[in-house]
């Protein structure tokens, strides 16, 4: 079964911003390169702007936009399993990009 989570950032992120923060109800499971996951933005990057994905503090994997780009790529070295109560969050670049925003991501995962 499918367990897709979606957020959409409005505007520009300020310098490492904590976009996301999500507490997991439901066992599910993102898989290695987050494969069949998007992230894309209204307006392209000025610079490349590197997003962090962390479980319960630890980093996982990270989204980023090369400069000139809309559409992100991911970094995500393997399957990582999601137990209920584990804590995901989006944080922003260290350094805030000029121009990029309004990023609306799907990450594409599955439960049983």
């Amino acid at each position: 079964m499918k367990y897709d989570i979606g957020l959409s950032i409005e505007g520009r992120a300020t310098a490492a911003e904590q976009l996301f923060n999500f507490t997991v109800a439901r066992v599910f499971t993102w898989p290695a390169n987050l494969a069949g996951s998007l992230a894309k933005s209204n307006v392209a990057a000025t610079a490349s702007a590197t997003f962090s994905i962390t479980k319960n503090g630890t980093a996982i994997g990270s989204f980023n936009f090369a400069a000139g780009a809309t559409s992100a790529t991911f970094t995500f070295a393997s399957a990582v399993t999601f137990a209920l109560g584990d804590v995901i969050r989006i944080v922003a670049p260290a350094t805030a990009d000029a121009t990029l925003s309004d990023i609306g991501v799907t990450f594409l995962g599955t439960n049983s």
